[in-house]
């Protein structure tokens, strides 16, 4: 006995599929967002975090802290599997520059600027 036979179908529309007339998606959603966040009480999170950094008035390393707090929105994630070219396929050009950045490395560590610290609270 075949599929056919039993009756099961093979794609195509089916009645009371898909999204119904009227629903919600996101150019909706955003049209109703919108005039919301054009009042002057109501920002998005991220744009009131960037106005904080923006401010000279607050502490520096508060702004940092908030800038840290703001990267992964503002920045693409490096891809996890990145991995260093083994040193015999690199061109010269690029030895060169990994010798630089090694170099810049050592003399930030030893500034005491290579390494990362949390800052204590006051």
């Amino acid at each position: 006995m075949t599929t056919k036979s039993r009756g099961i179908g093979r794609g195509g529309s089916r009645p009371g599929s898909g999204r119904k007339p009227g629903s919600r998606n996101k150019k909706t959603v955003l049209a109703e967002l919108l005039p919301k966040l054009a009042e002057p009480d109501h920002q998005l999170p991220l744009y009131r975090l960037l106005d904080r950094i923006a401010d000279d008035s607050l502490d520096p390393k508060y702004r940092d802290v908030l800038s840290i707090a703001c990267l992964p929105y503002l920045h693409a994630k490096m891809p996890g599997n990145l991995t260093a070219k083994p040193e015999f396929l690199m061109t010269d050009e690029e030895l060169i520059e990994v010798r630089r950045a090694q170099e810049e490395h050592e003399k930030q560590v030893a500034l005491g600027r290579g390494h990362l610290r949390m800052i204590k609270g006051a």
